[in-house]
């Protein structure tokens, strides 16, 4: 049986990385840390949030890391209990 994970996670993750690189490329411009710094911690905030969100419906396990990869779109398994999960 496949279970839906929701894909707000890997579109948020993937936004704050965008925000990140706009505020390396300002910092860049400006000569200026700031901007860098803030897009850095927006990043690392957002990558603790999607951890935490992205949990295997059935065993609670941490699916981060295979939701990310590239080949995640059409559905992974999860890596404890082996269940067969899809994006909705």
């Amino acid at each position: 049986m496949e279970r839906k994970l929701n894909s707000i996670w890997k579109k948020q993750l993937l936004c704050c990385v965008a925000v990140f690189f706009a505020g390396l490329l300002a910092g860049y411009l400006l000569h200026n840390g700031v901007p860098v710094i803030l897009g850095g911690a927006v990043l690392c905030v957002s990558a603790v949030a999607a951890e935490r969100g992205l949990r295997c419906p059935s065993c609670g396990e941490s699916v981060f890391k295979q939701a990310m990869e590239r080949t995640s779109e059409g559905g992974f398994a999860c890596p404890k209990c082996k269940k067969r999960m899809e994006w909705r």
